[in-house]
């Protein structure tokens, strides 16, 4: 099993940062694949699993063809919340996730 980390974009968009301020370290994620996204082909959305849940944000561009890849080939085992930045007046809440791959 691998481990990848990534940070979550597009946390400032659609009302995200209310979802956001109820974020913590261990939540569970799940990745969905959106091979339809006008914006990127390989854009890969990412849902929070908590009592206010709901999509948080994408896998940066740089990252998401490897991210799809794993979701496509059904080998991600698990992803959770790995770090949460609180912000701060001018900041927003922004997260590092990480994804348990099988090999």
């Amino acid at each position: 099993m691998g481990v990848l980390t990534s940070r979550v974009a597009g946390v400032t968009f659609e009302g995200r940062q209310s979802l956001m301020a109820n974020v913590k370290v261990g939540d569970g994620i799940r990745l969905e694949a959106e091979p339809n996204n006008p914006y990127d082909p390989n854009a890969v959305a990412v849902f929070v699993e908590n009592d206010k849940g709901g999509q948080i944000g994408y896998i940066p561009r740089d990252a998401a063809e490897e991210f799809k890849g794993l979701l496509e080939a059904g080998k991600v085992a698990h992803a959770t919340v790995e770090s949460v930045g609180r912000g701060g007046p001018r900041k927003p809440i922004g997260c590092t996730i990480s994804v348990v791959a099988n090999d």
